[in-house]
């Protein structure tokens, strides 16, 4: 852990908890905020995608606009994820002290792998009529449970100290309104996707309306 966090603590009860203005290790933030959710969604997806690709379609799958927003806002992620690796790659080396914590390069890197499988699921479950993944509106949803955390201890250290990098902290503001932008997208099911030959409402609704039982105003 001394290797993955360098001179931060992983997790401190006094900074965490028993501060007036309590905050969360940024060596945590990148192991358990960030990484969690993404390892949470590549062990879904070893037992998901088979069962995508064995399941079998009579019609060609169409590409709606949900899908293209999709699409592009997980590109732009992943745009962002490469960058995001170059600059801590960067600092590394111009840090003549090795001070730079491991975890700061596995954020990304997780992060990046992670957009990548995005789009290859939500391509998979177009190709095959799934108008509506419950894996990846999951995987939105505690990505963004971890983004909110972090939200608020971004504000915190900008508020506490003027001198920190600044162009982090908006690619983070970016990556939260996209990653936003993933979740409200996630809890609709997309129309357009007509291949299923099962007309129920039920079946062919989102999680957030199958669990809320719109879908019984249908």
């Amino acid at each position: 852990m001394d290797k993955l966090c360098a001179n931060e603590t992983f997790w401190d009860v006094t900074q965490s908890w028993q501060a007036e203005q309590p905050v969360f290790s940024k060596c945590f933030q990148n192991l358990v905020l960030t990484c969690l959710p993404c390892l949470t969604l590549w062990a879904m997806a070893t037992m998901y995608l088979p069962c995508v690709v064995r399941r079998t379609t009579s019609l060609a799958g169409k590409r709606g606009w949900m899908f293209w927003a999709k699409q592009l806002s997980g590109s732009m992620m992943l745009i962002l994820g490469v960058i995001s690796i170059f600059l801590v790659i960067s600092h590394m080396m111009e840090s003549r002290d090795g001070d730079t914590p491991i975890a700061q390069l596995i954020a990304p890197c997780a992060r990046t792998a992670t957009m990548m499988l995005v789009l290859v699921v939500v391509t998979m479950e177009t190709a095959k009529g799934i108008n509506s993944s419950v894996v990846l509106f999951i995987f939105w949803l505690l990505v963004v449970i971890g983004d909110i955390v972090q939200l608020y201890c971004v504000i915190l250290q900008q508020f506490q100290d003027t001198s920190d990098n600044l162009v982090a902290a908006a690619m983070f503001y970016l990556t939260f309104a996209l990653d936003l932008l993933q979740l409200s997208l996630h809890s609709f099911s997309d129309k357009s996707v007509t291949i299923s030959q099962d007309k129920t409402p039920e079946n062919s609704s989102s999680l957030p309306a199958w669990l809320t039982y719109c879908w019984t105003n249908r």
